[in-house]
């Protein structure tokens, strides 16, 4: 299965992206090895007709996925182009900028905030509790 996706990268990126994407489908399917297997299939003594002709369908699958991608590549590349000539606009917001909270978000975000920090409280009031208890417990053992 096939699936077309996007990413949002720096511009200076994108030429990078493009030959990982490249250089990982020829690395994978070894057109060339597999084209040269054919031509030498046929200088064999004994051709394996039905053989070459499902080689060379399955040759023509990974070209027409090659030439997809080749379309694609060089549609991000014109875009890249367009972008650096001002042609078109930027819409992707910087990777740093936090987008703005609605009010009612936040404020209940600060509660359960304000919440948290009252048990923090409470939790190290309990602590200092047994800790006194257990010092005027230890006291009144080696007092006597």
């Amino acid at each position: 299965m096939r699936l077309r996706y996007s990413l949002t990268s720096d511009i200076q990126d994108v030429p990078n992206h493009v030959k990982q994407q490249l250089e990982s489908y020829i690395s994978k399917t070894k057109l060339d090895s597999k084209i040269y297997k054919i031509i030498d299939e046929l200088h064999e003594k004994k051709i394996n007709f039905a053989g070459l002709e499902q080689n060379i369908l399955w040759l023509r699958q990974e070209l027409l996925a090659l030439d997809q991608l080749l379309i694609e590549s060089a549609e991000i590349l014109k875009a890249c182009d367009k972008a650096e000539k001002g042609e078109i606009e930027n819409t992707a917001p910087p990777p740093e900028a936090e987008l703005e909270k609605p009010q009612d978000l936040r404020q209940e975000e600060s509660e359960k905030d304000m919440i948290n920090i009252q048990n923090s409280f409470a939790q190290l009031n309990n602590m200092a509790k047994t800790f006194k208890e257990m010092k005027d417990s230890n006291k009144e053992k080696y007092k006597a």
